[in-house]
């Protein structure tokens, strides 16, 4: 996991990035990544067979937020996600 409170050090929250003009506007970023061989490019992270990702996948829309992967020097998904009403 990609710790934020080494490269930000006015961040709280590891591995949480908030970017907000008012508290109705808050925006969280997750972002779990490491620097392996990578996501295969063949597959579909939001349409698989893969159990795992199948759970992400419905928690990101229960929070109504999305996903992102990045494929830049190993994998990172990005998961974006506003405070609920």
């Amino acid at each position: 996991m990609k710790n934020y409170e080494k490269e930000n050090n006015n961040l709280e929250n590891s591995g949480t990035k908030s970017n907000f003009r008012n508290e109705n506007d808050l925006l969280f970023i997750l972002t779990v990544a490491d620097n392996g061989q990578g996501f295969p490019e063949e597959v579909d992270f939001q349409n698989t067979k893969s159990l795992g990702l199948q759970i992400v996948n419905i928690l990101v829309e229960q929070i109504e937020g999305y996903i992102e992967l990045k494929r830049d020097n190993g994998t990172a998904f990005c998961i974006c996600f506003s405070k609920l009403n």
